[in-house]
This record gives C-alpha cells, sequence and structure tokens, in this order.
C-alpha cells in the first residue's frame, strides 16, 4: 500500500467546506483534478469520476462511497481494472479548529499488484494534483464563506435560472 497525506486550513466553516466538498455537480467548476462526479454522497452509493491529470486527456473511473459522517468526513473507493490490479482509496476529513476555520486531511491510498510501479510514476504529480485540489477547494469555501453563504448547488443554480428565464418571459410577454 501506497500513502499520500496533504491537509490544508480553511477559514470558513465546517459547513461552508462540507457544502463545497459533497456538491459533486461544481467540482467542475473550481476542480482542477476531479472534473466531475457522478452520484450522491452517501454510504453505498456509486460513483462515477472524471478526472484530468495535467497535460493528458480525462479519464473515466468508477467508485463507491465507504464512509460519510456529514461535515466530518468523506471517503470513496475507486478500482483500476479488477480490484486485484488496483484500488484507489481517497478520504477527506474535516476538523474545526478551536480558534475558528477548519483544518482539511485529504489522504489517497493505492493498493493492489499495480501500486508499487504507480507509487514509482506518479507519486509527486498526485501529491501536486491534491495540493492544487485542496487550493482551490480552499478559495471557493473562503468566498463562500465571506460572502455567508454557502456556496450554490448546480440544482439551486439551475432552479434560480429557471425563476429568472419565467420572470423574464412574463414581462416580456403582451
Amino acid at each position: 500500500m501506497h500513502q499520500i497525506r496533504t491537509e490544508i486550513l480553511i477559514q470558513a466553516s465546517t459547513d461552508v467546506v462540507w457544502a463545497v466538498l459533497t456538491d459533486f455537480r461544481s467540482y467542475g467548476r473550481w476542480n482542477p483534478f476531479i472534473r466531475a462526479i457522478e452520484g450522491r454522497a452517501a454510504v453505498g452509493e456509486r460513483l462515477a469520476l472524471t478526472t484530468r491529470q495535467r497535460g493528458s486527456d480525462t479519464q473515466r473511473s468508477q467508485g463507491v462511497v465507504l464512509r460519510l459522517q456529514p461535515r466530518r468526513e468523506l471517503c470513496w473507493r475507486g478500482r483500476g481494472g479488477s480490484g486485484w490490479l488496483m484500488q484507489t482509496v481517497r478520504a477527506f476529513r474535516l476538523d474545526a479548529l478551536p480558534e475558528g476555520g477548519v483544518r482539511m486531511r485529504h489522504v489517497r491510498q493505492v493498493r493492489g499488484l499495480l501500486s508499487p510501479l504507480l507509487h514509482l510514476t506518479s507519486h509527486e504529480p498526485a501529491e501536486q494534483q491534491m495540493h492544487e485540489m485542496n487550493t482551490a477547494l480552499k478559495e471557493r469555501a473562503e468566498r463562500a464563506h465571506r460572502a455567508g453563504s454557502a456556496p450554490r448547488t448546480a440544482a439551486e443554480e439551475a432552479e434560480r435560472a429557471d425563476r429568472t428565464t419565467r420572470l423574464n418571459n412574463a414581462l416580456n410577454w403582451r
């Protein structure tokens, strides 16, 4: 097993950080590495992930949510080929700090026959991508925190756009 651990301090509430982390539909707007996740943040839920590593095409993979403790922990497992070739577990843990803000820990564990090879060839790029994702999440959460609310989910944005369209149509109707 090979593991990469990162962490970042975020000046926002756990509610706001959690809202950003679990709003899978919005990942394409802010996440430089995980471009999309289809599925829900619920234990046992199957996920379809789309990732993009710097300098390469997007890749699709499947996963399943292993652990979920609201405003505290999210963990999923992805597989490359059959499980014995490679399994990747990605975990996020949020810890509220006494002085305010949140410490987010982001861990990636790789197991399986291909894990030593993957570790040799992609440890540094993977760690860099994790840091970039952490930083992007921090910026989005802190911006939402300063604005005084959690960011809108994609569903909320769609509902807002629909209301605006209906209002505009009603005002232009004669």
